[in-house]
């Protein structure tokens, strides 16, 4: 692994409403997605990645409600997301992060969790 830095890190933002995104758009699976207030139109996002070439298996992370006291972080796949959001276990408000970062967390929190962060909870 090489550590991240700004020579390591592929940078790019593009702002789409949810009813913008085309079938089958491509993105770079090595990148990653971060989709703000996207939990309306995750059934539509996921079809979009999935028919781009999104593996159904991709690692994502759902944070609800982020900074306060009620936050609450749902791991799961790309293909489980529409399914979560049916059933009320991902809502807004949200940050949903879509590919290899999403499992960042977990390979942490033990070291959160001996530093006493909140984070880890």
């Amino acid at each position: 692994h090489r550590p991240v830095s700004q020579e390591t890190c592929r940078h790019r933002a593009t702002q789409m409403p949810p009813e913008g995104w085309p079938r089958g758009i491509h993105v770079d699976p090595d990148q990653a997605i971060v989709l703000y207030m996207a939990v309306s139109s995750i059934s539509l996002i996921v079809s979009a990645l999935m028919e781009g070439g999104h593996a159904g298996d991709t690692p994502t992370l759902t944070v609800h409600e982020a900074t306060t006291s009620r936050e609450s972080v749902v791991e799961a796949t790309l293909e489980s997301l529409p399914g979560l959001a049916e059933k009320g276990m991902i809502r807004s408000p949200a940050i949903i992060v879509i590919g290899a970062i999403a499992t960042f967390r977990s390979a942490i929190v033990n070291h959160l969790l001996e530093f006493g962060s909140e984070a880890a909870q």
